[in-house]
């Protein structure tokens, strides 16, 4: 109830609305913020692998068309063409010198060979061993290498069976020798160390679990830094589909390819992306800081503006309920807002109405009272009097003159109490003695009929109660409990004090109370005499004492009527 409460409040609603709209615009720009971050992001990375990429793929590209300048220096001279016909052996010297010379110049040359197609050889390195025949054409390497065209290929050391021992494998390159009439002398190999290619690869910078590797014309696999790829068919299949995806980002990872040029190898990248995420992780860190202190600054400043523009409001209603009792018009400064100018404008003006309708009321409600006490007296009618006065009559001309003074005396009584027009609240006592009279009247006009007892608290006769509101009721009982029937009639009137308030009791043992089809209400007070009856004095004290308080009639188990009264005293005993 108290959270409802608090968010029932104005400033609560225009502080939370603020806030819901402010945190909906953060979290909008973060998000568009952290999207357009995370794709340059992306692209950086991109972008920087391609370099990567393309710059080793230059580098490579290089070298090889360093070798192969080489290789045309080697095939093409003539003592090399001279030395392979075995025909000068000057010339043969002279390419000797020109390999040795050629491979002490590359570090990264592991040998040098020139062979002729009938199995003659002159290499840089007198440790290789390569297979040789007199018909070289049958040798399956050799035919490699003439067809080769001077595409580098990976191969073992001794270009016969391939092992897995890396530091056996070399990147060929041959080049087939003619002379000048394009017949086929032999060729040229260069053998390079497969670790050139690591010197260009590992520097890319792809990442912890980023790589890259090679593939041939043939999709065959020529370089990968986990060596066991090159012999696992399953792996080997897989980077084969990976070449062929577009340079987009998959599983985590970038992939870049490019063709490296004087070559038919691709040089695929795969660069891993945990500086991306690493970077998004720091940005979405940042973002959550950020969002953080702008909620935090947007609730003190959304609960200081609504707070600011519902002051007003406040004063507003603070000032209202100091008028509540004085009917004063409310003051408002000339720095207030239109709109508070405008509502204590229509305040005031509706304070005059009320005013006004409130006076009315009060005038309208005590002229009621007054007409219903007058009309409630008007019952004292003529035929009332016609029969008290006719009862005297007969009870003077009977010689009963004791009984002639006491109901005249009752009479009189009667009429000073109806006559005093402008007392509405009268004593206990006063209002049980005009009752009193009442029923001594009606005794002498039914002798043998009606007898009666009042009973109660006597220190309750001094509490003030509503002028006439048991005579009303007691007349009921005679007229409409007591007379149909043809027993003697008794009337039981008591007071007493329940739970601090007055209760008074009128019972009869007459035929009871038989309430018309809509009449069926639980306290059964609709009942008329005269025009005014038992409604009457219930709403008369329901006005003087609240809504709680009034009579309730019950029909006796063993016949009559029971009229209860419950009436409000005030500690100094008054209504």
């Amino acid at each position: 109830m108290k959270i409802r409460r608090f968010f029932s409040k104005i400033n609560v609603q225009i502080a939370c609305s603020f806030l819901a709209i402010s945190f909906a615009f953060v979290s909008l720009v973060s998000a568009m913020a952290y999207y357009s971050a995370s794709q340059i992001i992306l692209e950086n990375i991109r972008k920087q692998t391609d370099d990567a990429v393309f710059q080793a793929s230059n580098y490579i590209s290089a070298y090889l068309d360093k070798i192969k300048a080489l290789s045309d220096l080697i095939a093409m001279s003539s003592e090399t063409k001279e030395a392979l016909k075995q025909s000068n052996s000057k010339a043969i010297e002279a390419l000797v010198g020109m390999v040795n010379i050629s491979a002490k110049g590359d570090p990264r040359i592991q040998t040098i060979a020139v062979i002729s197609k009938n199995g003659f050889a002159i290499t840089s390195n007198s440790n290789m061993a390569i297979p040789l025949s007199d018909n070289m054409m049958e040798e399956s390497w050799y035919k490699a290498a003439v067809q080769s065209n001077q595409m580098p290929a990976i191969t073992s050391i001794r270009h016969g069976d391939f092992t897995m021992d890396k530091s056996s494998w070399v990147i060929s390159i041959s080049h087939e020798i003619i002379d000048d009439k394009k017949e086929h002398l032999g060729v040229v190999l260069i053998d390079v160390g497969y670790q050139f290619i690591e010197d260009y690869i590992s520097a890319l910078g792809l990442g912890a679990t980023g790589y890259a590797y090679i593939l041939d014309a043939q999709n065959q696999i020529l370089y990968h830094p986990d060596e066991s790829v090159l012999m696992d068919k399953m792996k080997a299949d897989e980077l084969r589909k990976l070449s062929d995806e577009a340079a987009v980002a998959v599983s985590h990872h970038i992939i870049t390819k490019k063709t490296i040029p004087h070559s038919d190898w691709r040089l695929i990248g795969v660069s891993s992306m945990e500086n991306v995420e690493q970077l998004k992780s720091r940005f979405t860190k940042t973002l959550i800081w950020a969002n953080l202190l702008l909620v935090g600054i947007s609730v003190i400043v959304s609960f200081a503006i609504s707070n600011k523009l519902t002051k007003p409001i406040f004063e507003l209603q603070r000032a209202m309920k100091e008028l509540d009792e004085s009917w004063g018009h409310l003051n408002i400064s000339e720095r207030s807002s239109f709109e508070i100018k405008a509502l204590a404008r229509e305040y005031n003006a509706l304070l005059d109405r009320i005013k006004l309708l409130t006076e009315d009321i009060a005038q309208k409600e005590s002229a009621k009272r007054i007409f219903e006490l007058k009309a409630l007296q008007s019952q004292i009618n003529p035929h009332f009097l016609y029969n008290t006065l006719d009862t005297i009559l007969w009870l003077a001309e009977f010689g009963e003159n004791e009984k002639v003074v006491e109901v005249s005396k009752a009479l009189g009584e009667m009429l000073r109490l109806s006559l005093n027009i402008n007392q509405t609240i009268v004593p206990l006592e006063l209002e049980l003695a005009h009752t009193e009279n009442y029923l001594k009247i009606q005794q002498q006009r039914y002798i043998d009929k009606i007898s009666y007892q009042i009973s109660g608290e006597k220190e309750l006769l001094a509490v003030a109660v509503p002028k006439l509101i048991l005579q009303p009721i007691v007349e009921n009982c005679i007229y409409h409990g007591i007379r149909p029937q043809k027993k003697m009639g008794k009337i039981e009137i008591s007071y007493k004090k329940e739970a601090g308030e007055l209760v008074l009791t009128v019972s009869d043992n007459g035929v009871g109370y038989k309430p018309q089809p809509k009449e069926q209400d639980n306290n059964l007070i609709k009942a008329k005499l005269g025009g005014i009856g038992m409604k009457n004095v219930d709403q008369r004290i329901k006005l003087l004492c609240g809504d709680d308080y009034g009579i309730t009639v019950q029909n006796r188990e063993e016949g009559g009527t029971i009229v209860k009264y419950k009436l409000k005293i005030l500690e100094e005993g008054r209504l």
